[in-house]
């Protein structure tokens, strides 16, 4: 009797177990079994499972609304300017030398002119051994004189003394220069003129072109140097003016100060010869300068502006698409019929929250992460191209 109790007992025991982790489910389980029934949604009288129906009917609504995001997925690295070839272009200068009867004036016990003469020597020396500038040199006011009666022939005596060209003998300009006598009149605006006839057909997407004005006072010849100065500027000449006011105040200095400044160029202001070699030796620097901004930024940001173009009109298609996928889950009563409506109430919700936030989460992901690529190569470039400038 107690060995048959024994039996039951461990029977009874044994049991137990098997129901607990055996014949029956374990818990883990009984818990999918339950998570697989609240993922089944009733058809008919026939229970289906929920991410079988829900993904039929986010591929139907996918299909109708989607955007064409296909070429959304282009290459950073390959778009970007990162690698982009720089373009060498010629630089040209032609500078402007006033020889007007108010440089017969004195500073520090000698004319202006002839402080002047040996500055432009100077740089002209400097820029024969540098092959990659174009000079022309422009004089006005050494025909004619001062007087009324010669205004015309003064005013319109704008000369090309040096044509453009690299500097080769310097004593050919050094001769030229030696002869000039300050006479006559100061006709910027038809030295503006002249200059631009004289760089014509160096247009700015090849060259980088400049002129350089050395003056000692303003306009006198009725023209308007301002107007003549933004023309150049806003041509296909791309030209940059600067400007040296040697011993100049007042009204003078104003009109000159505005020359430059419509020029998109520098103003430098000169009281002796130092002063005068130093503004030149400046402008040759700006030359270097304006290379770089116009060869390697330029065509950066043009690269940069169609990637911008793509990256907002592919950010503009996905939430257009988001725009049309939502309109289609939610645009309906909720007393529409079921066969009314594009996707059924049950999954609603699910295709928004499961299927397609996952889409728009990515797709939104990558072209960020494309961009940031870009902005990050735009900084280590230019940062790099600077460093190299300076060298």
């Amino acid at each position: 009797m107690k060995l048959k109790n024994k039996i039951i007992t461990i029977t009874s025991v044994f049991l137990f177990f098997l129901i607990l982790n055996g014949c029956g489910t374990n818990k883990t389980e009984v818990k999918q079994t339950k998570k697989q029934e609240s993922n089944k949604i009733e058809v008919g009288e026939v229970k289906v499972d929920k991410d079988v129906e829900c993904q039929a009917e986010y591929e139907s609504v996918l299909a109708k609304d989607k955007s064409d995001l296909s070429d959304c997925n282009f290459s950073t690295r390959e778009d970007s300017f990162k690698n982009k070839e720089v373009i060498k272009k010629k630089n040209n200068t032609v500078l402007i030398f006033d020889a007007s009867g108010s440089m017969a004036g004195m500073v520090n016990g000698r004319k202006k002119i002839d402080i002047a003469k040996e500055a432009l020597n100077s740089f002209v020396n400097k820029v024969s051994m540098d092959k990659d500038i174009n000079l022309s040199i422009v004089v006005y006011g050494h025909k004619g004189s001062n007087s009324k009666n010669d205004k015309d022939e003064s005013c319109n005596g704008v000369e090309e003394i040096y044509y453009m060209g690299k500097v080769g003998d310097t004593n050919i300009i050094r001769n030229k220069i030696s002869d000039l006598k300050p006479t006559g009149w100061t006709p910027i605006a038809n030295s503006f003129k002249k200059a631009q006839e004289i760089l014509a057909s160096y247009k700015g997407k090849e060259n980088n072109n400049s002129i350089l004005l050395i003056s000692d006072g303003k306009e006198t010849c009725d023209g308007n140097p301002i107007e003549e100065i933004k023309k150049l500027k806003n041509s296909d000449l791309h030209i940059r003016t600067n400007v040296i006011g040697f011993d100049v105040e007042g009204e003078d200095k104003n009109q000159l100060m505005a020359i430059a400044k419509n020029g998109d160029g520098d103003y430098f202001s000169a009281k002796n010869k130092v002063d005068l070699e130093n503004a030149l030796e400046k402008h040759k620097e700006l030359i270097r300068e304006f290379d770089y901004k116009i060869s390697n930024v330029s065509m950066r940001l043009e690269d940069m502006g169609k990637f911008g173009e793509k990256y907002f009109d592919c950010m503009m298609r996905l939430k257009e698409e988001e725009s049309r996928i939502v309109l289609d889950l939610y645009a309906y009563n909720e007393d529409d019929d079921e066969e009314d409506r594009v996707v059924s109430k049950s999954c609603t919700s699910y295709i928004e929250n499961k299927y397609y936030k996952e889409r728009y989460n990515k797709t939104e992901f990558n072209l960020n992460m494309k961009f940031d690529d870009v902005m990050a190569d735009w900084k280590k470039t230019n940062a790099l191209d600077k460093q190299n400038n300076k060298q």
